[in-house]
C-alpha cells in the first residue's frame, strides 16, 4: 500500500500512519519473539575448566579429560532435560 503510485496511492498523512501502525507492529512482533526466545532457552550455560584435551603442544597424544567430562555432562543433560 505505501508503494502505490498515482490515483491508487495513499495520502502523506495515511502514509505516515500506516509506517507508524507498521512500526508497532513490528516492535510487538520482537518483543514477543524475545518472550518466546527467552522462556524456551532458560537454562544456565555449562562452562569446564579443562587443562588436558588430548594432545599436546607439538601435536602428540596426551592425557585427555574430555571422555570424562562428556559421562559427566551427559548425566547432566539428561537430569536438566536440555535436549
Amino acid at each position: 500500500i505505501l508503494k502505490l503510485k498515482g490515483k491508487k496511492a495513499k495520502s502523506g498523512d495515511d502514509k505516515k500512519q500506516l509506517r507508524k501502525q507498521l512500526k508497532e507492529i513490528e516492535i510487538k512482533k520482537s518483543e514477543e519473539i524475545k518472550a518466546i526466545i527467552k522462556d524456551k532457552f532458560d537454562h544456565q550455560i555449562s562452562i569446564a575448566d579443562i587443562k588436558k584435551a588430548g594432545i599436546t603442544t607439538t601435536g602428540k597424544q596426551g592425557d585427555n579429560q574430555l571422555p570424562e567430562l562428556g559421562k559427566i555432562f551427559a548425566k547432566y543433560r539428561k537430569q536438566n532435560n536440555l535436549w
